[in-house]
């Protein structure tokens, strides 16, 4: 709670955390324009989630010299994607960190991806710019894929594949590994 500049004290004003604008419309009209957040909360099938909870809990981790977590929307559906940088010398299994992860947030924390990257992207005077993290084309767990065996496994998987819009999904992974959520069930 802060002062409120527009009745003075001793009222007082909540800070969501919204940044807006007023703004006046051509026929007159005055009203409030809704820009954004001033602070990393996401809204992710109906959870409120602080993205830096989350980066730092990955910074607690072992092995993890740099992070970055966004929300991009992959096949159709949001998804968090974290974005780590190896401690020197450290081999970092993302797999690993995600079961790490499990066990310190909840579920809907969990990032779906976990992409290595040697250096996250900055703008000029520095900071972070999540404009440039790439998305993460690439097997999230980095293994390889293990083709069906018998009939069942090959449905399986073309239905895997078909609701999260990717080729690459073994028999060995797990659908909720591979960016599935109980929505896409």
């Amino acid at each position: 709670f802060m002062p409120d500049p527009f009745r003075g004290p001793p009222h007082r004003m909540y800070l969501t955390g919204d940044l807006a604008r007023w703004r006046t419309l051509a026929d007159g009209q005055v009203v409030m324009e809704f820009l954004g957040r001033t602070d990393l909360q996401v809204k992710l099938r109906g959870f409120r989630i602080e993205l830096g909870e989350i980066e730092t809990c990955l910074h607690r981790l072992g092995g993890v010299s740099d992070c970055a977590v966004v929300v991009r929307d992959e096949s159709d559906e949001p998804q968090l994607i974290a974005y780590v940088v190896p401690a020197p010398g450290v081999n970092v299994d993302p797999r690993a960190l995600r079961e790490e992860l499990r066990s310190h947030l909840p579920e809907v924390m969990v990032p779906n991806h976990v992409v290595l990257l040697p250096a996250l992207p900055h703008t000029p005077n520095g900071k972070l710019d999540r404009s440039r993290l790439p998305p993460p084309h690439q097997r999230a767990h980095q293994q390889v894929v293990t083709a069906p065996a018998s009939e069942l496994e090959r449905d399986v998987l073309l239905a895997w594949n078909q609701v999260l819009g990717t080729d690459d999904i073994g028999v060995d992974d797990n659908f909720f590994d591979v960016g599935g959520h109980s929505l896409l069930v």
